[in-house]
């Protein structure tokens, strides 16, 4: 989804879709360290989806991030659900 700027527009659209069902879902959390991981989701999933916008080459870049999100994505499934997810 990152190789042209037709695809980054498509990345951008899909990520501020994501961020907007993420509203208010802090608020719901109850755990601190769920809390401040989905933060951290969060603002990462703002910075690649700002950086989509750039015809900069900086995949390893946004690649690095996006991997960064998965295990963030793990931890508070593991946080919340209490146990590792597998897929």
């Amino acid at each position: 989804m990152y190789e042209n700027l037709e695809q980054r527009k498509s990345l951008f659209t899909y990520i501020q879709s994501l961020l907007y069902e993420f509203k208010g879902v802090p608020e719901e959390m109850n755990y601190i360290n769920v809390y401040s991981d989905f933060s951290i989701l969060y603002y990462t999933l703002e910075q690649i989806s700002n950086d989509s916008l750039f015809d900069d080459d900086n995949r390893e870049e946004v690649k690095r991030e996006v991997f960064k999100c998965i295990s963030l994505i793990k931890r508070i499934y593991r946080d919340v659900v209490g146990e590792e997810y597998e897929y």
